[in-house]
């Protein structure tokens, strides 16, 4: 399989770092705030930025953080199981 790994730089890069961890598969990152794997393969690093602007996430990082104060969200972390083949888009509770 060609194309982009995961790099650990991004955990951190100021964009990413509140969210993202590495996938056990090097072609997926997973953003903890969503539950979500985000095929990183063929988008590269556009895929997380591109991620990062979507609804859902956006939603879940600002209830993350009431009146400048983490809410108890931001204290229980998703139950977080690496993806053990290419063809798993997300991972549930």
């Amino acid at each position: 399989m060609y194309g982009c790994k995961f790099k650990g730089k991004w955990l951190t890069d100021p964009q990413f770092k509140d969210w993202l961890k590495q996938d056990s598969n090097v072609h997926f990152a997973f953003c903890f705030r969503c539950n979500k794997i985000i095929d990183i393969n063929s988008m590269f690093k556009t895929a997380l930025t591109s991620h990062s602007k979507s609804q859902k996430h956006v939603q879940l990082l600002n209830v993350s953080k009431v009146g400048g104060q983490s809410s108890i969200g931001a204290f229980v972390s998703a139950k977080y199981v690496p993806s053990l083949s290419t063809g798993v888009k997300n991972k549930g509770l």
